[in-house]
């Protein structure tokens, strides 16, 4: 068993958050109790920024990890590979420090607008700690025919406005500390997935919970302590699933979907970092392609798209040595485009500008892009979309507020 210690955390406010909670304080428990062993000391959560209102992370004691995936490789990689046996290294070298954001965006239209317009930023804006802010006017996907519930926009005076919390429970629930260990959510799984933990020290560890799904949305945070292995490998990515995970796709969750389709998957995603001046980690949606329209545990993904909304001490996607592509326009905010391959398919990387803590996008416009560019064929599967912290080093914690993903 790994067992963990008490984080020194320092507190990231990088946006507004609203006040309503959208679920009751007590939601049902989901699952079984952790199978872990002993506990970290309890860590006290980040406070977000608000007008008289704070969104405190979630407290309290977590079980150690239960050991490291096994035959992961020691490499850095997006996203994660299978439960069992790692996923494919990508090499490369990290390049460290995170990147700041120098003025912050103009007033835009209120969140949750469809397709809301955009203004240049201007010089001496309002920046989010840690070098996250947003740069445009309001941002929504959501319409009449449905979407990912509250949408993040901007505010008076461009502040990134997030949306409001799922629920106003902060206990945590369904804890998780072993590689494998998952607990259903809604029609997700929360994984926490520590597929590059090998060779770490027994008193490194990570741990997943749950908080609260309501209405759609869901609500969940993981924390860890990555202070041993090479200095540039991933050691984990744990994450709300949607589909397929080296797995059969479960019953409503809308995949598999043919590109040539052109669905719409509105997502909302909302969360706090809580992390030590010395964490490297990306936060990102991490979606998966195959040829195969029933993709099961044995499938071969063809190609990885990894949409990287926050980063810390990391900018090192795969590809990205031969440098970026291009740099697009979708949703709110530009992205800049690297292309690579992990060894076994090929990866696609969209790195926000500037990141953020918090996002509402249609992810088919990032897979529409790729088909649009002739380097993804539009025969292809969507079978997966996983979201969540794929971190490197450090102390911390990432706490999800709010969540939702659709395919339409």
């Amino acid at each position: 068993m790994r067992s963990a210690r008490l984080l020194g955390l320092f507190p990231r406010i990088p946006c507004v958050c609203g006040l309503a909670a959208a679920c009751s304080s007590d939601p049902p428990t989901l699952g079984s109790s952790s199978t872990g062993g002993g506990a970290y000391g309890s860590a006290t959560g980040g406070t977000a920024a608000g007008t008289g209102a704070s969104a405190s992370a979630v407290t309290g004691g977590t079980p150690a990890t239960g050991g490291s995936s096994s035959g992961a490789t020691s490499s850095s990689s997006s996203g994660g590979g299978p439960p069992s046996g790692g996923g494919s290294p990508t090499g490369g070298t990290h390049a460290s420090g995170g990147e700041q954001a120098t003025g912050g965006a103009a007033a835009g239209g209120a969140g949750g607008s469809t397709g809301g317009t955009t203004e240049p930023a201007p010089t001496g804006g309002v920046a989010g700690t840690g070098g996250s802010s947003s740069l445009s006017g309001a941002g929504g996907v959501d319409d009449d025919s449905g979407g990912a519930g509250p949408t993040a926009g901007m505010g008076t005076g461009g502040v990134l406005v997030c949306p409001s919390a799922a629920c106003g429970n902060t206990q945590r629930q369904n804890e998780r500390c072993t590689d494998t260990d998952s607990v259903g959510l809604g029609k997700y799984q929360i994984l926490t997935n520590l597929w590059g933990a090998k060779g770490t020290a027994e008193s490194d560890g990570q741990c997943t919970w749950t908080l609260c799904e309501s209405g759609g949305k869901i609500a969940w945070g993981t924390e860890f302590t990555w202070t041993s292995g090479d200095e540039i490998s991933v050691k984990s990515f744990a994450a709300a699933i949607l589909g397929w995970h080296w797995s059969d796709i479960p019953q409503g969750t809308g995949l598999p979907v043919q590109l040539s389709q052109d669905r719409r998957i509105p997502c909302t995603w909302s969360f706090q970092l809580d992390v030590d001046d010395a964490a490297s980690l990306n936060v990102a949606w991490d979606l998966w392609l195959s040829t195969e329209s029933s993709p099961s545990q044995f499938t071969s993904p063809s190609d990885e798209i990894m949409v990287w909304v926050d980063r810390q001490n990391k900018e090192d996607p795969i590809g990205y040595e031969e440098g970026v592509q291009d740099t697009v326009a979708i949703g709110d905010a530009e992205w800049e485009l690297y292309r690579g391959n992990n060894g076994g398919n090929e990866v696609y990387s969209y790195l926000r500008k500037p990141s953020a803590q918090c996002a509402t996008l249609d992810l088919n416009d990032f897979l529409q892009d790729l088909v649009g560019r002739g380097w993804v064929d539009a025969s292809k599967y969507l079978i997966s979309i996983e979201s969540g912290p794929e971190v490197v080093r450090g102390k911390g914690q990432v706490v999800t507020e709010t969540y939702s993903c659709d395919v339409q």
